[in-house]
């Protein structure tokens, strides 16, 4: 294509553009499918909207937050127009939870066609919880609609007001979570705000429900929509493998006005973050191109202690309602772990992490708190003077973790203080034992060096007092190795050396 064919095209564009936006045509801020996860699935995301792109799709879905996230995605829509023209769909989201107060969001979208015209939303939501099942949220948005300016649009009367418009936008949504089946319901653009450079052209109102089936590893989401100009009809499904780190993902779209639309896609789910792709394409109207591609980045940090707290309540004493639904009966054994972790039930809330593990080796959060929950159940022993049961403790921590510094510290404090209490009750030989540990980990401890010496020297001292003179001289040359002027070791040696001399003549005659 020549420079000047393209700017022809370019113009021609330009021109059905400005025309569809005098005619009525509704044709700014179309139905469009926002984040990769939720377009791998063709848009049948009213009722799931579990990340923070469920904004776009039902202002509630952000109660379902329990930590910050971050989303990026960008998708190349109907790539491969004859034309040549490149229409771009850019996104930015973040939402987190508020303490006692909700979940809000914030989200920038701009669908762009080259560098001619634009379509850019601005969205600040919040949702929160009207009960235990039932979450309610709401957005307000600010739209805009940009032309660039070019000699055309400086000849044409059509934009003696400008280039660009601006409107505010209300979207409401409610999503009842009912374990295996859940529901939402959705009102985008209530207001119908018009978006128009000069006549009316208003944005549609859509009203969209939906379903979500959950069943062990599948995910089927099924959504109608309902605009002025007709309905469409959307569903998706989600299956989760290798451990439900991987999603594969389908979904096909029918509606009035000969819409089809086919999609597929795949998601990566790690702890921290998700990566998600999409591909879709529609099964009428343009044709030749090679479909529409997406990809989204979503980054989840920290953790929402509200929430927890509010999880850990809701957890029955058996797990038989979840039994169905693999990710929901690990999500109870976590809480339930934790609910006992925070309580200082240790040692009980490591048999709960261990459920999690069997359903999910990897996981990670499990391995964390049976690390943690190892360490407190350690500090607590050794807190109440069980020195021998909290060593055993923290070398379950060291199984795991070998340079946990705080294990190694603690340790080394146990060992000292049972030496100590042994050398008091005049078991010499066993906290020597003791305090040899403490100085194979901290070889310049002079403590434990000295109670080493002094128990030693005790040893010595009760051979010499059973008359036992070799084995007490034996005993306090030890001593002599590390302290060799130590003056009443000498003195008992001297002793004990005369008073076998002495035993010796008395067996001489």
């Amino acid at each position: 294509m020549t420079k000047k064919t393209g700017t022809i095209k370019k113009l021609v564009i330009l021109t059905l553009l400005c025309i569809l936006n005098a005619l009525d045509a509704r044709s700014a801020f179309e139905d469009v499918e926002i984040g990769a996860k939720a377009a791998s699935m063709a848009g049948a995301f009213v009722s799931k909207a579990d990340d923070v792109s469920g904004m776009f799709y039902n202002p509630a879905g952000i109660v379902q937050l329990d930590r910050p996230e971050l989303l990026a995605a960008y998708e190349r829509m109907y790539w491969g127009l004859s034309d040549e023209s490149n229409i771009g769909d850019l996104v930015f989201a973040s939402g987190m939870p508020l303490k006692n107060i909700g979940n809000i969001g914030f989200a920038y979208h701009s669908l762009s066609l080259d560098d001619l015209y634009s379509e850019n939303t601005i969205k600040l939501g919040y949702g929160r919880p009207i009960t235990s099942k039932l979450y309610g949220g709401f957005n307000v948005s600010n739209l805009n609609v940009k032309y660039k300016e070019t000699d055309y649009t400086k000849l044409t009367t059509f934009f003696d007001d400008g280039t660009g418009k601006s409107a505010l936008s209300l979207d409401a949504g409610m999503i009842y979570k009912g374990g295996v089946i859940d529901l939402g319901l959705a009102a985008i653009n209530i207001n119908e705000p018009d978006m128009a450079i000069k006549y009316t052209n208003k944005v549609s109102r859509k009203i969209v429900a939906g379903l979500s089936f959950k069943k062990s590893f599948i995910n089927l989401n099924i959504a109608d929509v309902f605009i002025d100009t007709g309905y469409r009809v959307k569903t998706g499904i989600e299956a989760w493998v290798f451990k439900r780190k991987l999603a594969l993902r389908g979904g096909i779209g029918i509606g009035s006005l000969k819409y089809r639309n086919a999609a597929a896609g795949f998601g990566y789910n790690g702890d921290k973050y998700a990566i998600d792709y999409s591909f879709a394409y529609p099964l009428s109207g343009i044709a030749d191109i090679y479909g529409s591609h997406q990809l989204s980045f979503l980054f989840k940090w920290g953790r929402s202690e509200e929430k927890e707290e509010e999880e850990i309540k809701t957890v029955e004493e058996e797990p038989a309602y979840y039994q169905g639904d693999i990710m929901e009966l690990k999500r109870f054994y976590f809480m339930r772990g934790y609910g006992l972790y925070r309580n200082g039930k240790y040692k009980e809330s490591i048999v709960e992490f261990n459920k999690v593990l069997e359903i999910d080796p990897e996981h990670e959060e499990s391995h964390k708190y049976i690390k943690r929950a190892n360490f407190m159940a350690g500090h607590s022993l050794f807190k109440y003077g069980k020195y021998t049961d909290s060593i055993r403790e923290f070398e379950k921590v060291l199984d795991v973790d070998a340079g946990h510094g705080e294990s190694h510290s603690y340790i080394k404090r146990a060992n000292f203080m049972a030496g100590h209490i042994l050398f008091r009750e005049g078991r010499y030989k066993e906290c020597i034992q003791e305090f040899e540990k403490v100085l194979d980990a901290d070889h310049n401890n002079r403590e434990a060096a000295n109670y080493i010496k002094r128990a030693t020297f005790m040893i010595g001292h009760a051979y010499f007092k059973e008359k036992k003179y070799e084995e007490a001289i034996a005993e306090f040359e030890k001593i002599l190795k590390t302290d060799p002027e130590h003056r009443e070791t000498k003195k008992y040696i001297k002793r004990s050396r005369e008073e076998m001399i002495k035993e010796r003549m008395q067996g001489a005659e």
